[in-house]
């Protein structure tokens, strides 16, 4: 029989489904003609439905071996080298199926997936935008860019993207979201007031949304009451979310609640006892409701975690100032100073710190940094004055420059209003058009999934709804 014949047996057999007589055929097609590119690439087809992902690879990898410009073989070959955590050589298939097939956006979307998961983003993202240029509208690619320039920092970028994501799927409620975030990364709270509404419009449970609505008044409002009531509504849909719990417990620190604020974040303790943000916030609520010790045992772990929180060390400064601990605060102010040396209110710290040691020179020192930093910083002078015994000249006050005055503009003539024209008579509405079904999240967007829908308690019929226009 010959290797043709036993060949198309195997390829017929495949196709019914019957993979073991398949992989039987092409391997005595193989064992006829070792050279055939096509029998080694079918064998690895059924290898990798039967998720046998070594075997695979060797033939997907004899296949490009034996035909150099095989992309089907090459980037299949980089699938299993993935499946295989062989991320090096998963790579190098994959970019040459790309070198192969260019004009092919999944085979960019793949090298650039890779490319993550080595932590090369700025090589990846140059995939991703290559990949959307091929396929402008594919909804997984442009929702992956807009996650990895968020993650680089690359915000405005991030904002068009997600932006272009709303545009292509207006149900996403996750699109929605990750733009409220992006627009509070860059300290917009009132567009991210608006995408997070959006958001809960699409659907009322969405924790995420309510949490983020919390943020915005608890931070950029100054409304934690009514960030409370949304931290509140995101814990009747998952009790478990974290984030909400957390910022319960600082909504009711900002509040003067501090022992209630510990209900909170002592149930989130266990699991976050290696965050230093969440034991930096912990700690300031333990030193509101007086337990100053406790509170510095926390920073200390937290220290050991991250040594260069500078929120963390600022905390410890001051708790250490208030116990009247000199020694501690200074040792403090002295690493906030080389971590953040342009912050007056530090320099401030370490002068008193060095009062309080009775190190007057270096209190000169540190306070002359103050007013060197701030020209008229007033409790800066006044340190200064008192330490040197005598009034100091203070720099001129800087005067804004006088504005003119406009010239009165005469009022425009009023326009007689328009006639009005009647209605048509007997016009029909148009027939409503159906909307379009919603397009599922795309793949790299982890999300918890939302729950059923309920009724959820709004606020927003009790506040007002300002208006905000697109940026």
């Amino acid at each position: 029989t010959s290797a043709e014949a036993i060949y198309e047996l195997g390829t017929t057999c495949m196709q019914l489904g019957n993979l073991d007589k398949a992989i039987e055929g092409f391997k005595k097609a193989l064992e006829i003609n070792p050279s055939d590119s096509y029998a080694h690439y079918n064998l690895a087809q059924a290898y990798h439905r039967q998720r046998d992902f070594d075997s695979a690879a060797v033939h997907y990898g004899e296949a490009a071996r034996l035909n150099p410009k095989d992309a089907y073989a090459c980037y299949n070959l980089g699938l299993m080298r993935e499946e295989l955590n062989q991320l090096e050589k998963a790579i190098e298939a994959y970019r040459r199926a790309v070198e192969l097939k260019p004009q092919d956006a999944q085979y960019h979307l793949n090298l650039a997936k890779a490319l993550l998961t080595k932590g090369s983003s700025e090589e990846a993202i140059a995939e991703l935008r290559q990949a959307i240029k091929l396929n402008p509208n594919d909804l997984d690619t442009n929702f992956l860019l807009a996650d990895v320039q968020m993650k680089a920092g690359a915000v405005d970028d991030a904002i068009s993207m997600y932006r272009k994501v709303v545009e292509l799927n207006p149900e996403s409620v996750i699109a929605r979201c990750r733009l409220a975030d992006a627009f509070l990364a860059l300290d917009m709270p009132e567009y991210a007031f608006e995408s997070y509404q959006d958001a809960v419009r699409l659907d009322p449970r969405y924790v995420n949304a309510l949490h983020g609505l919390g943020i915005v008044y608890l931070k950029h409002r100054g409304k934690p009451s009514i960030g409370v009531d949304f931290f509140q509504q995101a814990l009747d849909v998952d009790p478990s979310h974290t984030p909400s719990m957390v910022s319960l417990g600082e909504a009711y620190v900002g509040m003067g609640q501090p022992e209630r604020a510990l209900q909170f974040f002592e149930r989130k303790l266990d699991e976050n006892r290696e965050n230093p943000d969440f034991l930096t916030k912990y700690a300031l609520a333990l030193a509101e409701a007086g337990h100053p010790e406790k509170a510095n045992q926390e920073i200390r772990i937290a220290l050991q975690l991250d040594p260069e929180n500078i929120p963390l060390r600022e905390t410890s400064a001051k708790l250490c100032a208030q116990q009247h601990k000199w020694e501690d605060a200074l040792d403090q102010y002295l690493r906030l100073t080389r971590l953040a040396p342009e912050r007056v209110d530090f320099h401030f710290g370490l002068g008193q710190a060095y009062e309080a040691v009775g190190r007057e020179h270096d209190a000169k020192l540190a306070y002359n940094k103050v007013v060197e930093l701030d020209p008229h910083n007033e409790p800066g002078y006044e340190r200064l004055e008192a330490l040197f015994g005598e009034k100091l000249p203070r720099p001129e006050p800087v005067r804004p420059a006088p504005v003119a005055t406009p010239k009165p503009v005469a009022p425009p003539t009023p326009v007689a209003p328009p006639t009005p024209v009647a209605p048509p008579v007997s016009a029909k509405p148009p027939e409503p058009v159906a909307p379009p079904p919603p397009v599922a999240p795309p793949a790299p967007v982890s999300a918890a999934d939302p729950v059923a829908p309920d009724t959820a308690r709004m606020v927003f019929d009790q506040l007002e709804d300002e208006p905000v226009a697109t940026p």
